[in-house]
């Protein structure tokens, strides 16, 4: 037997947008959790978490950008678990419903779960996916936030260093012609001297 989810509003029977209240604020909470590294609390909410998006879909909820949210940090959690197949599956959820939708894929959502997917091909060591999701993560987070903003500052911090140990040749020998340098069309710390 399920157990209910305590809402603010109807306890008994919470309304969709109780759920989505609820949601929203356990979610942002278990962010915060992870970000202090209190993993036994980010649990305790990953389960809220799941409880409260089961009884979503019971009630035919559409994919709100809360629930999308929701689903990133459950990927999230999962990551840091060391859970990579729930991890990913969390992550083609939250996917699937950005890329099926118009603008879809320029959401906070979206490059949220690319970000995700960065930690995701690091440890399966898939470095094609890796270059693409940074890349990615830096495009969307650039156009849905701006250039200035810190999660598009960062986004961009990190792929061009990963563009720079890529091509720096002390790492791993000069790049190859046609490598990820040229096919990124962005100049390097290395060509830049």
């Amino acid at each position: 037997m399920k157990r209910s989810v305590n809402c603010p509003g109807n306890a008994v029977n919470p309304t969709t947008d109780d759920l989505l209240v609820e949601l929203k604020r356990l979610t942002l909470k278990g962010r915060r959790c992870i970000n202090d590294g209190r993993w036994s609390r980010a649990e305790d909410i990953g389960g809220q978490v799941e409880l409260i998006t089961d009884q979503l879909f019971a009630n035919r909820a559409d994919y709100s950008p809360i629930i999308l949210d929701g689903a990133n940090f459950r990927a999230r959690l999962a990551i840091y678990n060391g859970d990579i197949a729930e991890a990913e599956i969390h992550l083609e959820f939250v996917t699937n419903i950005c890329l099926g939708r118009p603008q879809g894929e320029f959401t906070t959502q979206f490059a949220d779960a690319l970000e995700a997917t960065v930690r995701v091909a690091m440890h399966r060591r898939d470095l094609p996916l890796l270059a693409a999701s940074l890349e990615r993560c830096a495009e969307v987070r650039r156009a849905v936030l701006g250039p200035t903003h810190p999660d598009t500052l960062r986004a961009e911090r990190e792929w061009v260093g990963f563009i720079d140990i890529m091509t720096d040749p002390k790492h791993d020998g000069p790049p190859a012609e046609g490598g990820i340098a040229e096919l990124s069309g962005r100049e390097t710390q290395t060509e830049r001297g």
